[in-house]
């Protein structure tokens, strides 16, 4: 079955700490691993969403996940590499609810303003979940200010940003990111104008794989940051996507 890809930042781990990879057949209900590991969780993706609720919504499209393929370099605790991607069972259809975005081959300059966004907690240490997609305004942060903040942590595949406040988006849990792959489509919806895509008032956190867009392309992946969100100093850091042009595309096209 030809199916689209997704991205995501990876999310299984296997006993040596390294992200592992899995698959599960065409109707998406039985996994299947090459060392025989239990039964991994089904992916479940939905694009055109915008609230976190059962109830289906206009223009939304459903898909499972029926294989995953983490970057040969990921690994965990150290966050190196962190993203996967996410084969569907069928094709992605282009609405005014699912639109193309572009990911980038060039990495963002210190100062350049971005917008991430997701459904993750509003605040920390106590979390406050959102029902509708939130987002906020950041801004990327020079290698040298990002490596101070986090010393002996931070790798040439990851970027940080935040805003003045302190605000960012920070790991609380995984959640994909609907970005898909060949003709990526980004799964902010087409919003009436009633509700606004950005919620006011409350920056998001804890939005693992949500995606960071800069200048209208993907730049970047929700990865990783300090627990309590929102410290002045201690920005969010994130997957650096145009380090992986060359492995998305050739790992895009290899398992068409």
């Amino acid at each position: 079955m030809a199916g689209a890809m997704t991205l995501a930042t990876a999310g299984p781990l296997g006993a040596d700490g390294r992200c592992t990879d899995h698959s599960t057949d065409s109707g998406g209900d039985r996994p299947s691993h090459r060392n025989e590991e239990p039964t991994q969780p089904v992916f479940r993706i939905r694009l055109g969403h915008h609230c976190l609720s059962p109830i289906y919504e206009s223009g939304q499209q459903l898909f499972q996940g029926i294989k995953s393929i983490p970057h040969p370099g990921c690994s965990h605790p150290g966050h190196s590499s962190d993203l996967m991607l996410i084969k569907l069972n069928k094709r992605i259809r282009e609405t005014p609810h699912v639109r193309p975005i572009s990911v980038s081959s060039h990495c963002p300059s210190a100062g350049t303003s971005c917008l991430v966004s997701g459904w993750e907690t509003t605040s920390s240490p106590q979390a406050t979940f959102p029902r509708v997609l939130q987002c906020l305004n950041i801004t990327v942060l020079s290698d040298d200010r990002c490596k101070t903040a986090y010393p002996n942590q931070i790798g040439d595949t990851m970027l940080c940003a935040g805003d003045q406040a302190g605000r960012d988006s920070c790991r609380v849990r995984l959640d994909l990111a609907a970005l898909v792959l060949p003709h990526l489509y980004d799964s902010l919806p087409h919003l009436p104008t009633s509700l606004p895509l950005c919620a006011p008032l409350s920056p998001p956190q804890g939005d693992s794989g949500g995606p960071v867009v800069c200048s209208g392309s993907l730049q970047g992946l929700v990865s990783w940051g300090d627990l309590p969100c929102t410290q002045p100093n201690r920005p969010g850091v994130y997957t650096n996507l145009c380090r992986f042009s060359k492995w998305t595309q050739d790992t895009t096209q290899s398992n068409s």
